[in-house]
C-alpha cells in the first residue's frame, strides 16, 4: 500500500529524476553564466603600455657604486701591491 506522500511510486521515482534533471542544468547554467566569466575577468593581465620615453632617460643616468673591498693576502707588501694594481686598474678603466 502507497501512502499519498510517498515517492516510492513510478510518479515518485519520475519527479525525483526531473528535479535532479532540473539541478543539474540549473548548475552548469550557474557554471557558465556566473563562473566562467568571473574566472575570465579575475585571471586576465592587464595590459599597460610601457613608457618608453622614461627608459631611455634610464641610459643616461650616470650610475656610481661604491663598495669596500678587502684584500687578503699572506704579507702586507703583497696586499698593498694587489690594492694599488686593482685602484690603478680602475682608474685607467675611467671608473674612479
Amino acid at each position: 500500500m502507497h501512502c499519498a506522500g510517498s515517492s516510492t511510486g513510478r510518479y515518485g521515482e519520475t519527479e525525483a529524476e526531473k528535479y535532479r534533471v532540473y539541478a543539474s542544468v540549473s548548475f552548469a547554467v550557474l557554471l557558465l553564466g556566473i563562473g566562467v566569466p568571473l574566472w575570465w575577468h579575475t585571471t586576465t593581465v592587464p595590459r599597460v603600455t610601457l613608457p618608453y620615453a622614461g627608459i631611455d632617460e634610464l641610459s643616461q643616468l650616470d650610475i656610481r657604486i661604491t663598495t669596500k673591498i678587502t684584500v687578503a693576502a699572506l704579507s702586507h707588501n703583497r696586499a698593498e701591491l694587489f690594492a694599488r694594481e686593482i685602484r690603478r686598474t680602475f682608474v685607467n678603466a675611467g671608473k674612479i
